[in-house]
């Protein structure tokens, strides 16, 4: 298991760097914002509520059941949309990091450390 400094070491690296990706295969090749604003909306709502389990499960239906790297990929562009809803550097906006960070960590962790890491 990584520890948190790690942790917080890969989230920031991937927020960096999915903002490259403008379209998620999972949202139909359309940009995220226009086909997920409700599942954003929600998002942030359920952070603002510490809803984590509503949370958890609504990243999960939205990025699918696969775990690879463009799973990894549709998380945190769909994550993103929410922090920048919330508004950066809100508390919603950190709770919606910390969540996505929990949600990271069980879900994709672990698959990481066996395809030998980030390269």
């Amino acid at each position: 298991m990584l520890n948190v400094v790690q942790s917080l070491a890969i989230v920031h690296l991937v927020f960096l760097l999915h903002n490259a990706y403008a379209y998620c295969t999972v949202f139909v090749q359309q940009p995220i914002e226009v086909v997920a604003a409700p599942i954003v909306a929600e998002l942030v709502q359920n952070a603002r509520n510490s809803n984590v389990s509503r949370f958890q499960q609504l990243v999960s239906d939205n990025v699918g059941s696969d775990t690879g790297w463009q799973a990894i990929a549709r998380m945190f562009r769909l994550t993103q949309s929410a922090v920048q809803m919330a508004g950066m550097g809100t508390a919603v906006a950190r709770q919606i990091k910390e969540m996505t960070l929990n949600y990271f960590e069980d879900r994709f962790a672990n698959w990481i450390v066996d395809q030998g890491g980030w390269v």
